[in-house]
């Protein structure tokens, strides 16, 4: 499943922010400055994020330097904020994403009902989120329309931080 913020309906519900400037671009994505080592921004209310049989995270998004952005989820079984049921991916300047494994992690094959970005871990960092996307290949990306994933039969193109391909809806 591909979260574009704003864009999504897993992604209805409200945000807020904690330490950082932020905000929900037209786009779809979350762009602002952190202050602090551990700003944060959460997404709560009409949340419904279905990892399912997930394999990887891919998170995409560019800094204005190295840093990391940590991802955390509740569910309804875990419902405490803590580093158990989250991601963390490293990004830079030049590297507009990344992709990790979901092994092991506490309760991501249940519904997530609530989600927190901790955009960087270092003060002073400009960034912009374009979106996560939960995989279960790494090498194709997966696109859904109305919830049903649609086939992709020709090549992709990735370009600033985002996948294109022509789909005929």
């Amino acid at each position: 499943q591909s979260i574009n913020f704003g864009k999504s309906d897993a992604l209805s519900g409200e945000w807020y922010n904690n330490g950082c400037d932020a905000v929900l671009t037209p786009e779809g994505t979350l762009k602002g400055k952190t202050y602090g080592a551990d700003d944060q921004i959460f997404a709560v209310g009409d949340v419904n994020i279905n990892a399912g049989k997930a394999t990887h995270l891919k998170v995409r998004a560019k800094v204005s330097k190295a840093t990391s952005i940590e991802i955390f989820y509740l569910t309804e079984s875990g419902n405490t904020w803590i580093q158990t049921q989250g991601f963390t991916v490293g990004l830079k300047p030049e590297k507009t994403e990344a992709i990790i494994k979901l092994d092991k992690k506490p309760y991501i094959n249940e519904t997530i009902t609530a989600l927190r970005v901790d955009p960087a871990t270092a003060p002073d960092v400009e960034f912009e989120i374009f979106g996560i996307d939960f995989m279960m290949d790494t090498t194709i990306p997966e696109f859904y329309l109305d919830g049903v994933k649609q086939p992709i039969n020709s090549p992709v193109k990735f370009e600033n931080g985002k996948t294109l391909f022509p789909f005929n809806p």
